[in-house]
């Protein structure tokens, strides 16, 4: 504005001695010169000159001769932004953030860089397996090291699958790069008589080469025990449509039988061609050669008899049994008068104390086996289970010296310490806000590796009261607290 003021009071001098003037081209004039001049003074030039530590200018290197830089006015320093622009050689680093400017003896505006030179090692690569020559080709050839520290994310384009160990600095300005498969962590998901299962001492966790998307067993690493897989599979398909890789694995029991045997299925139906009319089924271990079984080596359901004394074993290792209730014939064939009630306690001869009550409701195994059943004196029954997290419906309950059991089948019992009752459900819940939320297995022992994220949602499929308190199922045999729940 000064310039401006000058101009025009010079107008207005020479307005009086040279007669006319046009003031507002004079005026007009000015503010463009004054622009101009605000225009100027917004940048600087400034040289860039490139030193070593000891402020020698670097020589040798055509990408480090002076350059040159415009820059904000009213900065004193160059800045790593301001030099973007400039190509520093790969051997070289810039040493510090900023580099301050200064006037040299000519009056022009220059800044000292200081560069670090570091040392160039070759680069061998081991541990590679069946990994293409093109994609070893697009790995570094060598890797530029400052100050001795070795900076391995600068060995890029790493092929899939594989991740560095480690790298050994060697003596003859090498360095051998030593590869491994990276891996990743998915979850098996077990599966017998087409449940998921959860089995004591079968890992639910495995680590596979990362973004397989089929394994062999032999690299899911697991020992299944008693188990063996169905259909004798070798490989598996890798889901990762929940975006968390899952492995199914079908099993069938491997326990070996004895020597010269061979299992039977033994089924009872009212009518023996009706499939709908089925009572009951177990299986049963019998010689190799047996044909056929007699009325004595069979466990006729409770409440039922039957009019034959043989039963032939078919082409599908079966024994269909006819039988009947005792309540509409008896061995004879004749009526027999169904009782009016039916006594809810007994207290049989030998003393023991039971209660039966109706029941209606679905009970669910706990323990990671199978469970064994019991017919309705308490006795384990031989050939017959529950598999491990297994839904059952039942419709009765009995407390037989003072043991809950519920009865699945008939003249089958579980005891209630080996199942729970649960409500089946359809529904996302979301965890509280605050800290991650624990969760529980069946049992409501604390899962110690696992845990919600706060604000979270999830899928469950049943309810159930676990040790007193109302729980959602939201994975096998993990449970989230309804407390936890918003």
């Amino acid at each position: 504005m000064k310039l401006s003021k000058s101009i025009i009071v010079t107008g207005l001098l020479f307005s009086s001695i040279l007669g006319g003037v046009n003031v507002n081209n004079v005026v007009s004039y000015a503010a463009d010169t004054n622009a101009t001049e605000q225009q100027t003074t917004e940048e600087k030039k400034v040289t860039i000159r490139f030193v070593d530590n000891s402020g020698k200018d670097i020589t040798g290197e055509t990408s480090l001769q002076n350059k040159t830089v415009n820059i904000d006015g009213k900065k004193n320093s160059v800045s790593l932004t301001d030099l973007k622009g400039i190509n520093i050689p790969e051997t070289y680093r810039i040493k510090n953030s900023t580099s301050k400017i200064v006037k040299n003896d000519k009056e022009s505006w220059e800044a000292k860089v200081v560069l670090e030179k570091g040392e160039v090692f070759s680069l061998n690569y081991e541990g590679f397996e069946n990994v293409q020559p093109a994609d070893k080709a697009k790995l570094p050839k060598q890797l530029v090291v400052f100050n001795g520290v070795i900076d391995g994310n600068k060995i890029t384009n790493i092929p899939v699958g594989y991740k560095i160990d480690k790298i050994i600095k060697n003596t003859d300005k090498t360095m051998t790069v030593k590869m491994v498969q990276a891996t990743e962590e998915i979850n098996v998901v077990y599966i017998l008589d087409g449940q998921p299962i959860s089995i004591d001492g079968l890992s639910n966790k495995a680590n596979i080469k990362k973004n397989s998307e089929i394994v062999n067993i032999d690299e899911l690493g697991i020992n299944l025990g008693g188990f063996k897989i169905k259909n004798n599979q070798k490989q598996f398909s890798v889901d990762r449509s929940t975006g968390h890789g899952i492995v199914k694995i079908n099993l069938i029991s491997g326990i070996q039988k004895p020597a010269n045997t061979k299992n039977i299925l033994i089924i009872f139906r009212t009518n023996k061609k009706d499939t709908k009319t089925q009572v009951s089924a177990y299986s049963k271990d019998v010689n190799i050669d047996s044909k056929a079984l007699s009325i004595k080596d069979i466990r006729i359901p409770e409440g039922y008899i039957v009019k034959d004394t043989s039963f032939e074993i078919n082409n599908q290792d079966e024994i269909i049994v006819e039988v009947s209730k005792k309540s509409e014939s008896n061995s004879n064939g004749s009526a027999v008068t169904k009782p009016t009630t039916k006594p809810s306690t007994t207290t049989p001869s030998n003393k023991h104390v039971v209660k039966v009550q109706d029941f209606k409701g679905t009970v669910a195994t706990t323990l990671g086996q199978y469970v064994t059943l019991y017919n309705a004196e308490g006795k384990a029954i031989s050939g017959r289970r529950l598999a491990g997290e297994s839904n059952w419906a039942a419709d009765k309950t009995m407390v037989r010296d003072g043991v809950k059991y519920y009865r699945v089948a008939t003249n089958e019992w579980v005891k209630a310490s080996d199942v729970y009752e649960y409500t089946a459900s359809n529904a996302v819940v979301e965890t509280a806000a605050g800290n991650y939320k624990k969760l529980f297995d069946s049992k409501g022992n604390i899962v110690s590796n696992r845990g919600l994220a706060a604000g979270t949602k999830w899928m469950t499929d049943k309810t159930a009261l676990i040790q007193g308190e109302k729980m959602y199922r939201v994975a096998t045999n993990e449970w989230l607290k309804v407390s936890d729940v918003k």
